[in-house]
């Protein structure tokens, strides 16, 4: 589900011209437009349970087992790739916290231009060269 905040142009929700007031409804989430399911492999959220929600770098993320998924750069409601020839910057990230030696992630809190990952016992720190990218290659 999603809540959005929205301004009464006409007046027809709120009464008054101009007032805000919040519309909450069903998320019109992205589907898979790119590749299959062995080049654009479905979220790690998927059919797992949620423990975070959070927002950085213009993403919408999830904390699901010992992964962090975000979305699109700008588009929060697409969890895919957007191609599967290339690996632009703004595509989704998925990543597993290998690191954290099979801990759980509880939450994760955006803090002075990092992202800060807690598990029951462990913490990691998610960071990219200047802005967090899908790109793991050389010199990220």
């Amino acid at each position: 589900h999603l809540l959005q905040r929205a301004i009464d142009e006409t007046g027809a929700v709120t009464g008054t011209i101009g007032d805000v007031f919040f519309h909450f409804g069903e998320a019109d989430w992205a589907i898979r437009e790119t590749g299959s399911t062995l080049t654009n492999k479905s979220p790690s959220i998927a059919g797992n349970h949620i423990n975070d929600v959070f927002f950085f770098e213009d993403r919408l993320g999830f904390v699901s087992g010992n992964s962090l998924t975000m979305s699109e750069s700008g588009d929060s409601l697409n969890l895919w790739r957007t191609t599967v020839l290339s690996l632009p910057d703004s595509d989704r990230i998925d990543v597993d916290l290998t690191s954290l030696d099979g801990d759980n992630l509880q939450h994760s809190v955006p803090f002075d231009s990092t992202l800060l990952a807690f598990g029951s016992s462990s913490q990691a720190q998610v960071q990219g060269q200047g802005f967090l990218s899908p790109d793991l290659g050389p010199g990220r």
